[in-house]
């Protein structure tokens, strides 16, 4: 089991108010901090559930506030395995004579209170507040506790155009391990929406994107997403929440038995290179794309010069890993002597691999000590001039697998 400290990003008041004066402490002494709606008198959100005192990440004080905690919880509780920063924002917010007098210093436009709500140069400026404080959190933690996954449930692509995280921006420039974009969605709609987040980050960025049976409509169409992701090259998936699966006859048990039916571990623990897997993989020379191995398909080459496969996977979290190969093919027209480098800053090891032995199952090839940011690859060529099969590797943090030798 891992265990993440949970927070919002700019928090608000998590015991819902009931009426506009059940302000939380933390605002009564920072009346400064809340944000304010575009009257300049309502400085709340309210729905269904009450009243919401949100914080402010124009004010400078604040977002002091926010960064502080996240770096006194990474480093006061050094053994925790992450922090999960799961963004709140409502595009009401934030007119606070802060926010307007630094939009106005900083750009050089009007006051917002005389543009549109959309205006482009008013939604950016206010994107990049939030963006400020992820980035801050990000390299604070780090510099306290490298080994931290930090990581952010963050708002599906269909409500990029009203909200404010620029969470594919955050991917791109390493301000987030990993993200889990929240695709409560049906299984029609899923697809398109995981397809738009694998086009939102970098190639090879680790999603672990939100399911949530409710949404799907049932245990099997959740298994469906859950496959669909993970055949995508998600990490992992995250599961909102386990009260909706307590609602659904047998669904705890049957997306066990049929999404996980072997041990599972975190996606950051659990790192696939498969040759599907978006940013994973890629080669050189003469590969053909063929039917069976892990997850549907494979490569496979002659074993002549100039005929290499590469996967790479980054690593989030240090730690003793297991390195395992599998590939497809036949136990006659595979590679005999299959050449498998693998590589790091610090780590430089190669192997000589029979690809005619332990066929569909992974095969252990060694165990390495891999630090928190290292880029792990591997190269596989061979010289005999039969079917090289480039097909998955894997690394697996301090955990045994069923495994061939």
């Amino acid at each position: 089991m891992n265990v993440f400290a949970w927070f919002e990003l700019m928090p608000f008041d998590v015991s819902v108010g009931k009426s506009p004066t059940d302000i939380p402490a933390l605002f009564k002494a920072n009346p400064g901090w809340r944000m304010m709606q575009r009257d300049t008198t309502i400085n709340y959100h309210r729905n269904i559930y009450g009243y919401y005192f949100g914080m402010d990440p124009a004010v400078p004080a604040a977002c002091n506030f926010v960064v502080r905690l996240y770096t006194e919880i990474a480093r006061n509780y050094p053994d925790l395995d992450g922090i999960e920063t799961d963004i709140q924002d409502d595009t009401l917010f934030s007119y606070s004579d802060i926010a307007r007098t630094r939009f106005m210093h900083e750009t050089g436009d009007p006051d917002p209170l005389t543009l549109p709500g959309n205006d482009p140069a008013w939604l950016a400026w206010r994107r990049h507040q939030i963006t400020n404080v992820v980035r801050r959190i990000y390299r604070n933690v780090k510099r306290v506790n490298p080994n931290c996954v930090v990581t952010a449930a963050v708002p599906p692509p269909y409500m990029s155009s009203y909200m404010l995280e620029s969470w594919g921006d955050w991917a791109k420039r390493g301000y987030v391990d990993m993200l889990e974009p929240m695709l409560y969605v049906n299984t029609h709609d899923f697809d398109r929406e995981m397809k738009l987040c694998d086009d939102s980050v970098p190639a090879g960025f680790q999603l672990s994107p939100g399911v949530a049976v409710n949404s799907a409509g049932s245990a099997g169409k959740t298994v469906y997403e859950i496959e669909d992701a993970i055949r995508r090259g998600a990490a992992g998936v995250t599961i909102w929440y386990y009260n909706y699966l307590l609602s659904y006859k047998n669904a705890l048990a049957d997306i066990g038995s049929e999404a996980f039916p072997e041990k599972t571990l975190s996606g950051f623990e659990d790192l696939i290179m498969d040759n599907d897997g978006s940013g994973m993989f890629r080669f050189t020379g003469s590969w053909n794309r063929v039917r069976g191995g892990y997850e549907g398909t494979y490569f496979s080459a002659r074993a002549v010069e100039g005929d290499t496969a590469v996967f790479s996977v980054r690593v989030l979290r240090s730690g003793i890993y297991t390195m395992y190969g599998y590939w497809g093919g036949d136990s006659s027209s595979n590679c005999k002597n299959a050449t498998v480098s693998v590589s790091t800053m610090d780590l430089r090891k190669s192997y000589t691999v029979n690809q005619q032995r332990n066929l569909k199952s992974w095969m252990k090839l060694d165990k390495y000590h891999l630090n928190s940011g290292d880029t792990v690859t591997v190269k596989l060529f061979g010289t005999d001039g039969k079917n090289l099969v480039a097909d998955a590797f894997r690394l697996r943090r301090e955990s045994a697998i069923e495994t061939s030798r």
